[in-house]
């Protein structure tokens, strides 16, 4: 496959950001915004008793190992 010249070109402006993986800082504001409106309500629910006890349980694994070394 033969490749010109153009298509060699690295591609300038907002095609460069897209896909250097950069984001439009407002965008990803307005992305964030819009997590915090979906799940705001989420944060107030209470963490189910068995994954804080399999968090605790973790936690007290990783507390374990760093006195032990």
């Amino acid at each position: 496959m033969i490749v010109s010249d153009k298509a060699a070109e690295k591609p300038k402006g907002e095609k460069a950001a897209r896909r250097s993986g950069r984001t439009d800082p407002l965008v990803a504001a307005a992305i964030g915004q819009k997590l915090r409106t979906m799940y705001d309500g989420l944060l107030s629910e209470p963490v189910p008793a068995d994954l804080a006890d399999l968090v605790r349980r973790l936690s007290g694994d990783a507390d374990a190992k760093k006195t032990d070394g």
